[in-house]
């Protein structure tokens, strides 16, 4: 697969408007997942993006979408979005290399865009 792996994981949230989502933003390879247990317990994404960078609409759209807050965690070679309700609606948090969290409440698509460069360009160097 080419580019960045993308993997989004949430429950009770609807399923085709994350997909719409990663296909405005020219995802490819677009995968869906369901967690289970005795019951289906959650939804798991995984698509590929051409960059980091491609991943801010998607993850702008679904911290007004999603009920919840949303943590993305750039340590690896892939981004994993998780959606948390013990976050508000529209409040991120960006983990980067080392466990540093940075937290944007309702952020632009500037200031997230700045954090995950910040955050992927200081995992590279501790690498």
């Amino acid at each position: 697969m080419n580019g960045l792996k993308f993997e989004l994981s949430f429950q009770d949230e609807e399923v085709s408007q994350t997909i719409e989502a990663l296909n405005r933003t020219g995802a490819t390879n677009i995968k869906e997942e369901k967690q289970r247990g005795a019951v289906v317990i959650g939804t798991t994404i995984v698509a590929y993006l051409a960059t980091a960078i491609a991943s801010v609409p998607v993850v702008i759209a679904l911290s007004r979408l999603w009920k919840c807050g949303v943590i993305v965690d750039v340590r690896k070679t892939k981004i994993k979005t998780t959606k948390d309700c013990k976050l508000p609606r529209g409040v991120l948090i960006i983990v980067s290399e080392g466990g540093t969290k940075v937290q944007l409440d309702k952020p632009t698509a500037a200031n997230l865009q700045a954090a995950i460069e910040k955050a992927r360009a200081t995992a590279i160097k501790e690498r």
